[in-house]
């Protein structure tokens, strides 16, 4: 289940579930076009860094009709649940699954 929890202009915030409670909070940057991106690219953070600086970072493909999303580890900013990091694979696939189904919606 796809649940957003905030929506600006052209940045979206959305938990995405793991196993257990744990979330992870999500945040996508749109195209500043209107209308449906091209894609999706989702970039994993450095451990220790916030979604928004991926997000920065890679903002001129949002240029070229590209939405960008970026996650936030459990335990970091927003997410619950503690850091641990052997989870950092597993909270990868959580995302990753998630922009997957996110794209196709």
């Amino acid at each position: 289940m796809i649940a957003t929890t905030r929506k600006a202009q052209y940045f979206e915030q959305h938990d995405v579930p793991t196993e257990g409670r744990a979330v992870l909070r999500a945040k996508l940057m749109l195209p500043k076009s209107s209308g449906a991106p091209d894609r999706l690219v989702c970039i994993a953070p450095l451990v220790g860094s916030s979604a928004s600086q991926a997000l920065i970072i890679f903002r001129s493909l949002t240029r070229r009709g590209t939405a960008i999303m970026s996650f936030e580890y459990r335990g970091h900013a927003a997410s619950s649940g503690t850091f641990e990091l052997d989870k950092v694979l597993v909270d990868t696939r959580h995302a990753l699954a998630w922009a997957s189904a996110y794209a196709r919606t």
